[in-house]
Order: structure tokens, then C-alpha cells, then sequence
């Protein structure tokens, strides 16, 4: 599933995987799909890295947002 840490994670000595991820964020129940969950944890790295990107600021654009969409499906 890629790198088991997202940059952030891993500064701090916490090594998350996907399965991790899915766990923990389906505990309490699902309030999406198991498939668009596990799907969105197992694209954590890219997730992070789109949202910390200096093109991600809040620039009022919708460029950026489609291709976000797009890359999670």
C-alpha cells in the first residue's frame, strides 16, 4: 500500500498504515461506504501531500478541488 507514514506521521516517530487508518476511522460505524473509506485511507499519502501543497492554499478555485476529486475516484 505504498509508504506506511505520511511525511507528517512520520517526523513525530508514528508509523500509520492504511489498514490502521480504516480501523480506527470505522470504529464508531460507517457513514460512507467500507469501499470509498478504505479507498480514501489507502490514498492518505497523496491526500496529505495535495492538502500541504502551497497550490492547495485557498485560492477561490475550483482547478484544484477537480483534480482532488478526481484523484480519489
Amino acid at each position: 500500500m505504498g509508504k506506511t507514514a505520511t511525511e507528517f506521521t512520520a517526523l513525530v516517530g508514528f508509523g500509520d498504515t492504511a489498514d490502521e487508518m480504516f480501523k480506527y476511522l470505522s470504529f464508531e460505524g460507517f457513514v460512507v461506504r467500507p469501499d470509498t473509506l478504505r479507498r480514501f485511507c489507502e490514498l492518505r499519502n497523496q491526500n496529505v501531500e495535495w492538502v500541504a501543497a502551497p497550490r492547495a492554499a485557498l485560492c477561490g478555485g475550483q482547478t484544484q478541488h477537480a483534480a482532488m476529486a478526481r484523484s480519489i475516484g
